[in-house]
């Protein structure tokens, strides 16, 4: 039987708060769960797993229970300027010490104008389906050991990464869903993909409370 992963947390961040926790528990009951979470909020649920550089240029150790981790997940920029590189470095550094696996996104960035804040070589990144995409996984540096997601730009079902992380679920089928009680992302992130999909809505706020499955997740990229 295939295995059903539930990610908390897609256009919204779980902040961990009483009233997601009581809600997360209740759908564990029928779910394999993990929490997609951000550093800037302490961590008190698990499997979570948590950007440590969601500002690019900084890195955020996260603070409250870390044994929760269960990946830490760390934006990518090929040839980066100094202030992101050392963020990067920070990060990895951080999760070798603690023994948490990396789980590496690669940046997209919504304008030109962003991209150049960030690294020093926009030839290194081509305008694809409203973003400025890495061409080659190949030009970033990487620490030996780490995961890739979505290496292959295919969607959740060639890689499902998430799932080995949190359940060690090669064959798991990935779903999502948005909690009410996470209300809109409080945070800021550069070129938040969340924050672009929503301004695309009629409403401006995420589906909340419903399991289902985007794109990525069916693989229809």
């Amino acid at each position: 039987m295939v295995k059903k992963i539930l990610r908390v947390g897609v256009l919204n961040n779980f902040n961990h708060t009483d009233a997601e926790i009581v809600h997360a528990n209740q759908l564990g009951k029928k779910w394999n769960v993990f929490v997609n979470s951000n550093a800037k909020t302490p961590i008190r649920f698990g499997p979570a797993v948590v950007t440590i550089n969601p500002d690019l240029d900084k890195f955020i150790e996260p603070s409250g229970d870390i044994t929760k981790i269960s990946a830490v997940r760390i934006k990518v920029v090929a040839d980066p300027k100094l202030s992101v590189d050392k963020a990067m470095t920070d990060a990895y550094t951080w999760a070798s010490t603690k023994g948490i696996p990396v789980l590496l996104t690669a940046m997209r960035f919504t304008s030109e104008d962003m991209m150049k804040q960030y690294t020093k070589s926009p030839k290194l990144y081509k305008w694809d389906k409203n973003y400025y995409r890495l061409k080659e996984w190949s030009d970033i540096t990487v620490p030996a050991g780490a995961f890739f997601c979505d290496e292959k730009h295919l969607g959740c079902p060639t890689c499902k990464n998430c799932a080995k992380l949190t359940y060690n679920e090669p064959d798991a089928e990935i779903y999502g869903i948005n909690l009410s009680e996470s209300g809109k992302c409080p945070f800021n992130c550069p070129g938040c993909f969340a924050k672009k999909c929503l301004a695309m809505t009629k409403t401006k706020t995420p589906l909340y409370d419903k399991p289902f499955q985007n794109k990525k997740q069916k693989g229809a990229m």
